[in-house]
């Protein structure tokens, strides 16, 4: 599996750690855009919490909005609930040096946290735009 960039968000948080979240797909080439994050930017949360703290591996998830601006945005999460999961992943680049980053070029340094875009407990409303998604 090779994955190309479809979108790309950048912000900083309170702390003034800046972060971009990507977007990607299975065997894409084409030229990635991009969109904007709701105001928390993304929650992280941990699973298993207590169950064995040595453990090196522990399931997390996270949770971001995605505004949708037009209907190109809404075109790519329509391609998403067309595919099967896995073609789609989510990756969080992470810089707390206060300093934007060109991310893309110091891969796999800098990556925050990787996983699969699963669409299963999400609405797409027909609502003018923007639309948090």
């Amino acid at each position: 599996m090779a994955y190309g960039i479809t979108n790309k968000a950048k912000f900083k948080d309170d702390n003034g750690i800046y972060y971009e979240v990507h977007i990607l797909k299975d065997g894409y080439t084409g030229s990635s855009s991009e969109f904007n994050v709701g105001g928390d930017g993304f929650k992280l949360s941990w699973k298993g919490r207590g169950a064995n703290i040595d453990s090196p591996i522990h399931s997390s998830e996270i949770t971001f909005d995605f505004i949708l601006r037009d209907n190109d945005d809404r075109n790519r999460i329509l391609d998403m609930y067309q595919r099967k999961e896995g073609d789609y992943i989510a990756r969080i680049y992470m810089n707390n040096s206060g300093t934007e980053s060109n991310f893309e070029a110091i891969t796999p340094i800098g990556r925050f946290w990787t996983g699969v875009i699963i669409l299963n407990e999400s609405i797409l409303e027909d609502v003018d735009y923007p639309l948090t998604f």
